[in-house]
């Protein structure tokens, strides 16, 4: 799941019980030092090193959260469009964990939400996002 700080939160992590699947992420309080290098080569996805990386682990599928990437959604959907090598398999809104919260929608950090309260930063607070699931082909 990318972005990967979208996958270290509790609602990805509770998908990935749902959905069974196994997952190249795990919770964010330890990441070992081998994942911390792998994902070193994800910074610039979808270029050919990081999809070369997500072939090397094994991984067939990639969800993208778009709405996570904030300010840069529009890029990174034109770069994942220009890209030969991701098969675009469907997309979908997530659904809501929790109802009538205030980080359901996007939210500026302010004296009553101080960032520190937030979910990563401002650009991360979704948690009903738009999740392209894409297959990498050869």
């Amino acid at each position: 799941m990318l972005p990967p700080e979208k996958a270290w939160h509790g609602p990805a992590l509770y998908a990935a019980r749902e959905h069974g699947k196994e997952i190249a992420y795990g919770y964010g309080t330890y990441m070992p030092r081998a994942y911390r290098a792998w994902q070193q080569h994800l910074a610039d996805f979808p270029d050919d090193e990081s999809l070369s990386a997500i072939r090397e682990a094994g991984i067939r599928y990639i969800l993208v959260g778009l709405k996570s990437y904030g300010d840069g959604e529009q890029e990174m959907r034109q770069r994942l469009a220009a890209t030969t090598h991701l098969h675009l398999v469907a997309t979908f809104k997530e659904r809501p964990v929790l109802r009538d919260d205030r980080l359901i929608n996007l939210v500026e950090s302010s004296p009553a939400v101080p960032p520190t309260e937030m979910i990563g930063t401002v650009r991360y607070a979704y948690l009903v996002d738009e999740i392209a699931v894409y297959e990498l082909t050869d």
